[in-house]
């Protein structure tokens, strides 16, 4: 293993030019670069960042693989040396996968190097595998059990079927490789009574059998299980298939586990939704039925206002309606008068920024007036543009003509 530092570091220090790190080329190459994002994908659900947020850029499937390296090693001879070996670790663990028998024990090691190297690491130690095997031949069993122990799984073993049950009970196997041809109880019946069952219907089976015979191997799949290998046997295949079969497994219960998520998500969704549809009925029944006028209006970006929504009382004090003024300018439905004064008081509130207090005459008639005090509060985005305005508005005829009469 190429002797430099294991575990990505923070980025480059703000003196070395970013530039000057990207001039000269890492050498990994495109298809490398290619396979490692392809691994990234497979596996990102299961991967967590090692990295200091901030200390530099995140690998995903969808990274630049030259960025991301980078962006983690502080300086360009680091850089290259990770490069390298990453270089020299995608075309080893490709030629793995390609291979028939048992590697799993060395892809994952591959695999955890190449994450480590881009700032990732496994979410906790992921285990090869929990494998029963079940057989009536001692040799057989022997020959099985110290194969698959020598790959890394956990194995255990049973000489006949009813031990077999027993065990299962046990400890739940995530693979059971099953003989068929046993006394007492063959393979098929302890397949029945596990897929009957609904703490191990889901196991893997994969059934070990002298026949050739396309009637056996039809019954093996009607009974439930997942592949079949005819004796004597080859032990690659045997640990190609005990591997698929485990891939498979794994693979299914991520998806039922990201589904459950989804379902759970969703679920969550519609109560926080349900929950503010009656939140929003809620406050919709205060401001219809609160006696103080409001109105909203959007600033628009043209220096307009046009008007958002009103309520009952604000129709019942000045007699325009919320279908009249919704979406309409200022200008629209009101006289060039009231504009006028409206205008400069909005103005001055979305400037400002700050709360504006007016009073105002509305005409009831040709000798009749309607005083108002209106309280405009303004609303602003993140960049603190004000970009909407809330008015609440009284009537105060009954105050000025208290006050008319104290004057006179």
């Amino acid at each position: 293993m190429t002797s430099f530092s294991a575990a990505p570091r923070a980025a480059a220090p703000s003196g070395i030019s970013q530039s000057n790190a990207d001039s000269s080329p890492l050498p990994l190459s495109p298809t490398s670069a290619y396979y490692i994002r392809r691994l990234l994908r497979q596996n990102f659900d299961r991967l967590h960042s090692v990295v200091a947020t901030g200390a530099g850029l995140a690998a995903d499937p969808f990274s630049d693989i030259l960025s991301v390296l980078r962006s983690l090693y502080l300086d360009q001879e680091e850089a290259e040396k990770v490069a390298t070996e990453l270089d020299r670790l995608a075309p080893l663990h490709q030629g793995l996968t390609s291979r028939t028998g048992g590697y799993r024990k060395e892809l994952k090691e591959l695999e955890d190097r190449i994450f480590w190297l881009l700032g990732l690491k496994y979410e906790a130690q992921e285990q090869l595998g929990n494998i029963l095997v079940v057989d009536d031949t001692p040799d057989n069993l022997r020959l099985l059990t110290a194969t698959l122990t020598q790959q890394g799984y956990t194995v255990s073993s049973a000489i006949s079927g009813p031990l077999a049950l027993k065990a299962v009970k046990a400890k739940v196997p995530n693979l059971i490789l099953l003989d068929i041809r046993m006394p007492d109880m063959d393979g098929y019946e302890v397949c029945q009574a596990l897929k009957s069952d609904a703490a191990t219907h889901h196991i893997p089976v994969l059934f070990l059998s002298a026949s050739h015979e396309a009637n056996d191997k039809v019954k093996a799949f009607e009974m439930g299980g997942a592949d079949y290998v005819t004796k004597p046997f080859q032990i690659e295949e045997v640990l190609a298939r005990v591997q698929h079969q485990l891939q498979l497994h794994a693979l299914q219960h991520r998806l039922e586990q990201q589904n459950e998520k989804l379902q759970d998500e969703v679920t969550n969704h519609r109560k926080t939704a349900q929950q503010l549809q009656t939140q929003e009925q809620f406050l919709r029944n205060i401001y219809n039925g609160v006696e103080h006028a409001i109105s909203v209006v959007d600033v628009l970006s043209n220096g307009k206002f046009h008007f958002v929504e009103t309520n009952p009382a604000y129709e019942r004090l000045t007699g325009l309606s919320q279908e009249r003024l919704r979406g309409r300018t200022l200008a629209e439905v009101l006289t060039r008068d009231q504009v006028q004064v409206l205008q400069v008081h909005y103005q001055t509130c979305m400037q400002t920024r700050e709360t504006v207090i007016y009073e105002m005459a509305f005409p009831r008639s040709k000798t009749d007036f309607l005083w108002c005090r209106t309280t405009l509060v303004p609303l602003c985005n993140e960049a603190g543009r004000v970009v909407r305005i809330v008015g609440t508005t009284v009537d105060i005829s009954e105050v000025k003509a208290l006050q008319a009469q104290v004057s006179q």
